[in-house]
Parts: structure tokens; sequence; C-alpha cells
């Protein structure tokens, strides 16, 4: 009851703060995932021959972050039949996305590997096979921070930021991305893996 009462005397002398913040974390969201997704792509570039949309929270259209080497297969209209994409965990439903960015509330960000089951012939429930069989094998995908998600569709590695480092490298995020790093240098450690595994689909 008192961590209630203070939470509550809190919000009456920050009214100001409140009422605005709607506003300040979306400008702050734009900020962030600005330099997430520049950090992403500078970093695909990196390795060669990949192909990718960086513009999650951009309000662009597409709104999403993803990358492939650029011989993975498309579809025919030119989509990606398998990828990887910059998301928030399943948790993340009934939180910002700042929150999710920061980890509260449960939530996190991850990078997501993803394939489409139609675009290999195959049904989503024989795919979820074929993925648990890949995942359970795969020891390195493990010692990588790799989990697979509970629907069985995805592998992901998550991570979140600190949100103290996060306040003190605004607005230009540069230490403060170093879980971005880590997960990006994971990902591109196990990719390999990945590749075997769309071939074996093809």
């Amino acid at each position: 009851m008192y961590t209630s009462l203070e939470l509550c005397r809190t919000v009456i002398r920050n009214m100001k703060i409140i009422e605005t913040a709607p506003e300040l974390m979306a400008i702050t969201e734009q900020q962030l995932f600005a330099a997430v997704n520049m950090r992403i792509e500078n970093t695909v570039e990196k390795t060669g021959d990949w192909k990718g949309r960086y513009e999650f929270v951009m309000d662009t259209g597409s709104e999403e972050t993803c990358f492939a080497p650029k011989y993975w297969p498309e579809d025919k209209n030119g989509l990606y039949a398998a990828y990887y994409t910059l998301t928030c965990t399943e948790d993340s439903g009934n939180c910002s996305l700042l929150s999710c960015a920061t980890g509260i509330m449960g939530a996190a960000l991850c990078l997501e590997f993803i394939a489409h089951p139609n675009q290999f012939g195959l049904t989503v429930y024989e795919y979820a096979n074929k993925l648990k069989l890949f995942y359970g094998w795969n020891a390195k995908l493990q010692a990588n921070g790799f989990i697979l998600t509970p629907d069985k569709q995805s592998i992901a590695r998550l991570f979140h930021f600190n949100p103290e480092e996060l306040a003190e490298d605004f607005p230009n995020f540069n230490t403060a991305l170093e879980p971005l790093d880590a997960a990006l240098t994971a990902l591109f450690k196990v990719h390999p893996e990945f590749d075997d595994f769309i071939r074996e689909l093809k």
C-alpha cells in the first residue's frame, strides 16, 4: 500500500511530464530506432552480398527491418522467403517499444530468423517439426543465446538496452547499443548454420 501511495504522489507531482510522455516517447523511439536501424544496416553491409530494408518504426510504409543473403530464395513477388528481422518478443503487446527496448515489463527486442513454410512446399506443422529438430541438435545456436520461439516457427536472439546507458547516450546512441552489437555478432557467427538449414529446405 505504501508503494502505491508513493507512486500516486509521484504521478501527481509530475503531471506535466506525464501529460507529454506519449509525445516524448514517440520522439525518443524514433531517434533510438533510427540509430538501431543504421547500426544494423552498417553491420550487414560489411558482410558482403546481402539485401535488406532498415525501417523499423520509421513510418515509411514497410516499417520493418529485415535482411538476408541475396542468394536466399524470394517468392514470385520478390518478397523474402527466408530472412532475419528485428522485432519485439511476443510479450511486448501490452507495452511501448521503448519499454521493449529497455527490457521492462518482461519484453525484449530480438533478431529473429524467419522462413515461410509455403515457399518451401511445407505445411506450418511440417516446418515447425523441421525447425525444432534443427534447433534441438544445434548446440552452436544454443551456446550463442538463440532460443526456439514458443510457437516453434522461428529462432531468435533476445537482447535489450540498459535504460541508464540509453539516457546518458541520448540522442546519438553509440556505446548504449552494445547489446545490439553483441546480438549481431552472435547472429553472423551462427549464420552458416541457418544457411545449411535453408539449403535443406530447398
